[in-house]
């Protein structure tokens, strides 16, 4: 791997911890950035190298962030690094400069970066590439240079450029804003919370995130002198949002100096009528009736068609309220316009399908269009609710064996069954010294005395009073047996789902569509889908494109309409534009009814065992035939 991108994954890595209530185990970081476990581990040792005491601290928790180290050590880099000595930080700062100025003279310029000209020039260039793909265009006049294009277009620079992590902009603003307390952007959020509640006005977490930043970015706007140009509050004004709107602005002009025009209290209207609600208004959280149907048969839709429950427990009135105010920002054209970033769908895929198909639930009913922001923290809330679903597998079954303890067994037995943590349970107990170990057909032994020799079962001896550090020898044998099962149940399904017939290697591909109806085709011709299946597949990638960044793509039907459960491999030896993502390796999945269990395991195994560009290189690089492609696939995935 490249140092740039160990570099990135090693920040992830810093940023998951640092946003974590709770220590956070080797697999879930490894989920959330991307690498296997052992890299997690690799990473700390890194990270804590050379330092007088760690800055992530391991325990029987899992792995958590020693505050003061990290800001001591941010503190000093920030030092090291104040001077913009070098060309990426000189470029990081230019589009800085331009996204709050719209024009400059090129020598002042030169002078204030301590570059000369032509260097200077030589990092326009990239400045004119970086802007036109946010829709933006770079002029020179002789010595002027000037920024071209609409006021939104500048404020998503900016905007972009203020947050530029996987995490949603709003959740990142907050972040910073707690974590550091005398910044300007604490003071703004501080502010605005005195605002709003001076209104008598509450917003969630996300939606108040959002304001955070477009404040910031409206702020530093207006300080340029460019005003949105726009309509002010309706002459019809709620009295207790326009009351909000002038408390808002005052926060702002408080802080930051700047003055917001009508255009931005106008904005602002709209934006708190369609998120906030009255503080102490007990109706306000109830959901409208209407809206709490449609929240039930999307979920009725969803649980259906994935195989999962909706817990029992838990009402359905805050999804129902999430949606209510979703609704009403598409309603109005104030959607939560930033996606969490590609992180967040590779580590968490099938949330992202599961939104996907519940956004489409609530654009057939309601005939609205769902941006990939409100998607994304659509996936926040189900996760919430199905996320231990999702990674829920059959129990490991357990015999504990404890000859010659007598009364002391049950005890042992029982504390034996709560180190497993509700991942295994106790099928057995044997006290006889005379039994045949190799009889037992429990996935794990564990046991109070020695191991006879020969035995292949996995087996952990422990002692006979099953101590704490006997818990978490349990619950981490249990962890590696299930871990040991979902490889093997994975490899099975995967050797069973290659198929040479549907297996396809070309030069290239002119695009997507050309990949996509070729594969279709192939399953087609199998007899596991039926006439259509290119257009379902295509109107999937219209909605969220299937490539994952890493030079492949998972083309796949957001329902699960097709004959028989397969997959058909296509490989290019050019990439091919795909969403975003240049990609060589395309794995198509058909998904039948009963398909989806197969379909969720081989996903989420596929997008973490070619996590590492490199991996994916070397399986493009076996793509020549089924067999070298099939024989490299297995081994990338363990």
């Amino acid at each position: 791997m490249a140092a740039s991108d160990r570099d990135t994954r090693q920040a992830h890595l810093v940023n998951a911890l640092r946003r974590s209530q709770a220590p956070l185990s080797a697999r879930l970081l490894a989920e959330q950035v991307g690498v296997s476990q052992r890299t997690i581990r690799d990473y700390v040792a890194a990270l804590n190298e050379g330092l007088d005491r760690p800055m992530i601290i391991a325990d029987q928790r899992g792995y958590h962030l020693d505050d003061q180290v990290y800001w001591r050590l941010r503190s000093a880099r920030a030092t090291k690094q104040s001077r913009i000595d070098t060309p990426r930080r000189r470029l990081s700062a230019l589009l800085r400069y331009f996204a709050r100025r719209d024009h400059a003279d090129l020598f002042a310029l030169a002078d204030l970066f301590h570059v000369s000209v032509p260097t200077l020039e030589a990092d326009l260039s990239r400045v004119r590439a970086i802007l036109r793909e946010h829709q933006l265009v770079l002029r020179r006049d002789h010595d002027r240079i000037a920024i071209e294009g609409t006021e939104r277009a500048k404020r998503r620079l900016l905007r972009s450029l203020l947050f530029s992590s996987d995490e949603g902009a709003g959740l990142d603003a907050l972040t910073s804003a707690r974590e550091r307390p005398g910044s300007r952007m604490a003071r703004l959020s501080k502010a605005l919370t005195a605002a709003l509640a001076e209104a008598d006005l509450e917003l969630n977490e996300y939606v108040r995130g959002e304001l955070l930043v477009h404040l910031t970015v409206a702020s530093e706007r207006a300080k340029s002198g460019s005003a949105l140009i726009g309509p002010g509050p309706p002459a019809d004004a709620d009295q207790r949002i326009g009351a909000g709107v002038r408390a808002v602005a005052d926060a702002v002009r408080s802080v930051t100096g700047a003055a917001l025009e009508d255009g931005e209290h106008g904005l602002l209207y709209s934006f708190l009528a369609a998120n906030s609600r009255t503080r102490h208004d007990a109706g306000a959280l109830e959901p409208d009736p209407p809206v709490l149907d449609l929240t039930r048969d999307a979920v009725a839709a969803l649980t259906e068609q994935f195989g999962l429950e909706w817990p029992e427990e838990r009402p359905l009135t805050p999804l129902a309220l999430h949606l209510q105010h979703l609704l009403e920002r598409a309603r109005i054209g104030r959607q939560l316009d930033r996606p969490l970033g590609a992180g967040f769908k590779q580590a968490y895929p099938l949330l992202h399908e599961m939104a996907l198909l519940f956004a489409n639930a609530l654009q057939t009913r309601t005939g609205l269009q769902i941006e990939p922001g409100e998607v994304d923290y659509l996936a926040l809330h189900l996760g919430a609710q199905f996320q231990n679903q999702l990674e829920a597998g059959p129990p490991v079954s357990v015999t504990v064996v404890a000859p010659g303890l007598w009364e002391l067994t049950p005890q042992l037995t029982e504390r034996v069954d709560r180190a497993t943590g509700g991942l295994g349970i106790v099928e057995n107990t044997i006290t006889d010294l005379t039994a045949d170990l190799a009889t037992i057909t429990s996935d794990l032994i564990v046991s109070t005395s020695a191991a006879p020799a020969g035995l292949r079962i996995p087996f952990l001896r422990i002692s006979p009073f099953c101590t704490d550090a006997d818990a978490t020898a349990i619950r981490e044998a249990v962890g590696a047996e299930r871990e040991r099962q979902r490889r093997q149940a994975l490899r099975a399904a995967v050797v069973s789902m290659l198929d040479p017939a549907l297996y396809r290697h070309r030069p290239h591909y002119p695009d997507a569509e050309s990949a996509i109806r070729e594969g279709a085709d192939l399953l087609l011709a199998q007899g596991l889908v039926e006439p259509g299946f290119a257009d379902d597949l295509l109107e999937r990638e219209r909605r969220s494109a299937t490539s994952f960044g890493g030079h492949f793509a998972i083309p796949h039907s957001l329902y699960q309409d097709s004959l028989r459960t397969g997959v058909c491999v296509l490989a290019c030896d050019e990439p091919v534009l795909w969403g975003e993502s240049d990609v060589q390796l395309i794995v198509m999945f058909a998904i039948a009814p009963d398909g989806m269990a197969v379909f969720r395991r081989v996903l989420e195994a596929l997008i973490a065992a070619l996590a590492e560009p490199s991996d994916v290189d070397q399986l493009i690089a076996a793509s020549g035939s089924i067999e070298s492609f099939s024989a490299k696939l297995l081994e990338l995935l363990g």
